[in-house]
């Protein structure tokens, strides 16, 4: 009989069905109850599913008859690993290393417990012993292109997934992480080409990556171009909010303003908590003249994410236009913390500052303003202000 719903077991994994698979196993091991075979089987099943405690029990099973089986002393790590469990997943890594020590996939794995602890320095080396065993295993350069990536040492993350992707072209999640690392140094010829292939792949076209072409079209103020490739991510995912939203920012760059705000209204409706749309409306609501509608969806704007700077400086803008300096300060200044660096942040609060008689912050803020100028400012009239304020202020 254990045989049997083996069999059956083995007959339905074949066929896709996990489920009836495990159920046929569980009754395998009523005959068998210390057969090797079916605990590993099984606790590979349960992994799957995720439920790695009970894929642990079933493979501590297996070491009754194979007390050094490599492959489950590895799977097991595995598990701890995704438990979280990481002096347990380095134990068993340790110990298949201890097995084999030309295990590659054992010091990748030791690799992923030390990031996952944030002992950087430990993770590499483990990512670079296993490339020093086998330099065709794309996994640990995946891993150090992540690594790297994390700690902004974008050269570095750069290198390795494209080494990555030399050993193992097709792999869409490392092309999509290289992409948005070119993109990011505004290399768009560079990011459009590493996400070329899978474009191309129109046999399983998948939503994300028209989201990406969109993006770096964005980026280079393409909207009309980016509003294609949104387009064609909408129709394979008609309600994901972020796609409305790069939609409704698009019409919004291109001055599509109902269609803007109707996407933005589609994103809200998706997902109410995204502070980009509420911040959107707001903007299109001031274009309307109504300030006071603006400045309530500012206002859950960053009631949902304080750190949105253009929300904060938005919200900032309309409190001063009001006449509200406190409120408006506040508001600037929560800009700032966000971007240390926000010109126009700095101008309004030296102008503020200087409403108010406090000659030494305006001071301070208008010379911040000219450290990183804009166009949006008058250069001039900050140059002026700060003479004149310079004359005024205590040294």
């Amino acid at each position: 009989m254990s045989d049997k719903y083996f069999v059956e077991a083995i007959v339905e994994d074949q066929r896709g069905s996990i489920e009836k698979s495990s159920e046929a196993l569980k009754k395998a091991k009523i005959f068998s109850l210390y057969n090797s075979n079916i605990s590993a089987l099984l606790a590979r099943n349960y992994a799957l599913q995720g439920n790695y405690q009970q894929a642990i029990e079933e493979y501590k099973e297996t070491f009754r008859a194979h007390p050094n089986n490599t492959s489950a002393i590895l799977n097991t790590g595995y598990c701890y690993l995704q438990l979280r469990k990481f002096d347990e997943a380095e134990k068993y890594f340790k110990w298949a290393i201890n097995l084999m020590p030309n295990f590659e996939q054992a010091y990748n794995d030791l690799g992923i417990v030390y990031y996952s602890q944030q002992k950087y320095d430990q993770a590499i080396a483990q990512y670079q012993k296993a490339i020093e065993i086998n330099k065709n295993y794309p996994e640990p350069h995946i891993n150090l292109g992540n690594l790297y990536r994390s700690l902004k040492r974008t050269e570095q993350a750069i290198q390795e997934y494209e080494r990555a992707l030399r050993i193992k072209p097709n792999q869409p999640e490392t092309r999509q992480w290289l992409s948005a690392l070119y993109m990011e140094r505004g290399q768009y010829e560079k990011a459009q080409e590493v996400l070329k292939p899978l474009l191309q792949n129109t046999a399983a076209p998948a939503a994300e990556n028209y989201v990406m072409q969109g993006n770096i079209y964005q980026r280079q103020g393409q909207h009309a171009q980016a509003l294609a490739e949104y387009e064609k991510a909408f129709r394979l995912k008609p309600q994901n909010p972020l796609i409305c939203y790069n939609i409704g920012l698009s019409h919004y760059y291109l001055q599509n303003y109902a269609a803007a705000e109707d996407y933005f209204r589609k994103t809200l409706a998706f997902n109410p908590n995204i502070a980009e749309a509420y911040n959107m409306l707001g903007q299109l609501t001031v274009l309307k003249k109504d300030d006071t509608a603006g400045l309530e969806l500012f206002q859950k704007a960053v009631a949902i994410n304080p750190k949105l700077k253009d929300a904060q400086f938005n919200l900032g803008t309309l409190y001063l236009r009001l006449g509200d300096y406190d409120r408006a300060i506040k508001a600037y200044q929560d800009t700032l913390a966000a971007d240390p660096n926000h010109t126009l942040a700095h101008y309004n609060l030296g102008a503020i500052y200087m409403e108010k008689g406090n000659n030494e912050k305006a001071l301070f803020h208008f010379q911040q303003a000219l450290k990183n100028p804009s166009s949006l400012i008058d250069v001039k009239t900050a140059e002026k202000f700060i003479i004149d304020l310079k004359t005024k202020t205590p040294r």
